[in-house]
């Protein structure tokens, strides 16, 4: 079983009426490859994305979010 090496690398965070937007790149710390269709959510409220296949990603959450990434086979 490999360990989860991934980096999530928030580039952007702005501030809208009704919550906050996380973009990012969802990379693989030891080769910097783009994880494609990684799930990024927040536990709090269950919502989420997918990276794109560049390992971008963009989530809308609230004031407090605890933002957990997930990679199927790591």
């Amino acid at each position: 079983m490999r360990i989860l090496g991934v980096v999530l690398f928030v580039v952007y965070c702005s501030v809208l009426s009704y919550g906050q937007t996380i973009t990012g790149y969802v990379l693989d710390k030891e080769s910097g490859e783009c994880l494609i269709g990684a799930t990024v959510y927040d536990v709090s409220t269950f919502k989420g994305t997918t990276s794109n296949r560049y390992g971008y990603f963009s989530l809308t959450v609230t004031d407090t979010a605890t933002i957990v990434c997930r990679y199927v086979g790591y």
